[in-house]
């Protein structure tokens, strides 16, 4: 299954809309998760994942 096929992975995209990279970043530790894997932040604690993304597109659109 592709990432963008997953549901709780859909408002991470639509957060990320216009990243490039976006499905790299989420299937990479970053520091907006203290190192932790957005897609795997995703099952278990899906606001936290959202906010992350939102942030790191914050910083990436500007």
């Amino acid at each position: 299954m592709s990432l963008r096929d997953r549901p709780e992975l859909q408002p991470l995209f639509e957060a990320l809309a216009g990243i490039p990279h976006a499905e790299y970043w989420m299937t990479h530790s970053t520091s907006y998760l203290s190192g932790e894997i957005p897609e795997e932040v995703a099952k278990t604690n899906p606001a936290r994942a959202l906010r992350a993304a939102q942030r790191f597109a914050a910083k990436n659109c500007s």
